[in-house]
């Protein structure tokens, strides 16, 4: 009877290790499920953008964050339509500096820099 146990845990388990091999190699692997690990920054703008980003069709601007190419720094871009309430739209990008100094400064980040990207659309 011992016997018999050993043997069917077994042939279990190589079935079950066969199986988990045959599943595997028939997956195909994509490109959307490689791993990939954010750097500091980009994780900064993904943060900024899920708790300040503005889109608001009525306001004639939208503002969204990005990382710097080669330097340490958080973009904040503004694009407007040529009838942009100026005064509201700088309000709004210095909150966004503010926000940007802060989360830095919560994560102790005193290297992020800031940069204004203000854009007007054609």
């Amino acid at each position: 009877m011992k016997r018999y146990l050993i043997i069917s845990a077994a042939v279990a388990v190589f079935c079950a290790a066969t199986g988990f091999a045959i599943a595997h190699a028939r997956a195909p692997r994509l490109q959307g499920s490689e791993p990939y690990t954010p750097t500091k920054l980009e994780w900064l703008a993904v943060e900024l953008n899920g708790n300040y980003r503005h889109e608001n069709p009525l306001s004639s601007y939208h503002i969204f964050f990005d990382t710097f190419p080669n330097e340490d720094a958080i973009v904040i871009v503004a694009i407007h339509n040529p009838d942009v309430d100026r005064r509201s739209m700088n309000s709004r990008i210095a909150q966004c500096r503010a926000a940007v100094t802060r989360m830095a400064k919560r994560y102790g980040w005193d290297w992020v820099q800031i940069r204004e990207d203000v854009r007007q659309t054609k």
